[in-house]
């Protein structure tokens, strides 16, 4: 995988937490349970947008998201 790709996801995900802090603050969450919606609505969508026959076009960032070597 590249390094731009890499670091372009890792960045991107870095804003999708610092807005998931006033957002679980408004809806009265805690933190950690919004991190885990967000988290699963990025790999649900992920998985949709790279199994969809609606579009190719958002195909390469799908499979660089479920591509990345996360490890449990």
């Amino acid at each position: 995988m590249d390094i731009v790709v890499v670091i372009t996801i890792i960045a991107s995900l870095f804003l999708v937490i610092g807005g998931a802090e006033p957002l679980a603050a408004r809806l009265r969450l805690p933190f950690s349970v919004m991190l885990a919606v967000i988290g699963m609505m990025i790999g649900a969508g992920a998985i949709f947008f790279l199994r969809t026959d609606l579009t190719d076009a958002l195909n390469p960032v799908a499979e660089a998201i479920l591509g990345l070597p996360i490890r449990s």
